[in-house]
């Protein structure tokens, strides 16, 4: 007795519905309505009306002439038929793997063109960095500079950063800078320019601070060399200056600083030296978003001195409370100063 294989017994594929004798019957009787047997084949296989639906389709196309073999022959014609259809499957194979390999191609190439114009979208437009109310952040820029962008500030820096022209950023707040020297071939550095407002600062291998804010540029030199332009006016400090100018006044102003208390937010600290009420209530606006509504005028002229953790507004509050011999009231964002 001959056993059928388990594909014959339960075809699952378009090509073992080919081979199977039951499928052929059933469709060259011409009976376009599946059976019972077929109609359960189709509820156990998923899919199973579409890959019925194609076998169909494909043994229709063939087109047979009637005649009745001796069954001598009957096998070997059996044969002859499943070996052509195989080979015609393997031709559609070969078609579909080449129709794919056209497609995959031109997806390729499309994903090339757009990684292209990223690349160079990304290279050309202008990066900007940005901190919030209380945050400071440290960056490294294209040509090693180190930066340190204190709280409320924002830098935005060029977008095409050439290391054979100039070296550009824009300054809207505070930030600190150490630009290293870039020599090429032996040729001098290219100048790094920092834009704040209405002035410009340019420097070659040196570290700086600048401070934007309320109309006022100041620029305190740590070491090395800046030129400071704004306006109709120009100067070259050297270390441990700092520089002053006030946006409508064209007046600059030059004095020594305390280098290590201009760069101490750096390291997450307040130094006070000689430093007015007024101006620690203005760091804690432009730092921390606070607003003076009401403050005793008497208390805004007295210089206090001490260190604080930049970080805790709530720290320098009590210490400057104390310091001013005042009542300070924090109302959200609002702060209110009286003599006690």
């Amino acid at each position: 007795m001959m056993h059928r294989s388990e594909a014959e017994r339960n075809p699952s594929t378009v090509d073992e519905l080919l081979a199977d004798t039951r499928f052929q019957e059933w469709v060259l009787r011409g009976n376009p309505v599946p059976d019972a047997y077929w109609t359960a084949w189709m509820e156990r296989h998923p899919g199973g009306k579409a890959m019925l639906d194609a076998a169909r389709e494909v043994l229709l196309s063939i087109r047979f002439v009637e005649h009745r073999p001796d069954p001598s022959r009957k096998a070997a014609a059996r044969e002859s038929y499943l070996a052509g259809l195989a080979a015609a499957m393997e031709r559609e194979r070969r078609a579909r793997v080449v129709r794919m390999f056209r497609s995959a191609a031109a997806a390729a190439a499309v994903l090339l063109v757009v990684s292209a114009g990223w690349y160079a979208w990304r290279n050309l437009r202008a990066e900007e960095y940005a901190t919030a109310y209380g945050e400071i952040r440290r960056l490294t820029l294209p040509d090693h500079t180190e930066v340190v962008l204190q709280a409320n500030s924002r830098l935005r820096v060029a977008g095409k950063w050439r290391y054979d022209g100039d070296r550009k950023v824009q300054l809207d707040g505070e930030a600190w800078f150490k630009v290293p020297p870039i020599a090429q071939h032996g040729n001098p550095a290219p100048p790094f320019t920092v834009s704040a407002g209405h002035a410009s600062i340019t420097v070659l291998g040196t570290t700086f601070n600048v401070r934007h804010r309320r109309q006022a540029l100041e620029v305190v030199l740590i070491d090395g060399k800046v030129r400071v332009d704004a306006g109709e006016k120009s100067r070259v400090l050297t270390p441990g200056e700092k520089v002053r100018f006030v946006k409508g006044q064209q007046v600059m102003s030059v004095t020594q600083a305390d280098t290590a208390a201009v760069a101490a937010w750096t390291k997450g600290q307040l130094v006070l030296h000689r430093t007015t009420a007024e101006e620690v209530l203005h760091y804690l606006e432009d730092n921390y978003g606070y607003t003076v509504r009401q403050a005793d005028s008497s208390l805004l002229k007295k210089e206090l001195e001490g260190e604080f953790v930049q970080g805790k507004p709530e720290d320098i509050l009590f210490l400057l409370s104390q310091l001013l011999d005042a009542d300070i009231t924090v109302d959200g964002k609002n702060l209110d100063l009286k003599k006690r």
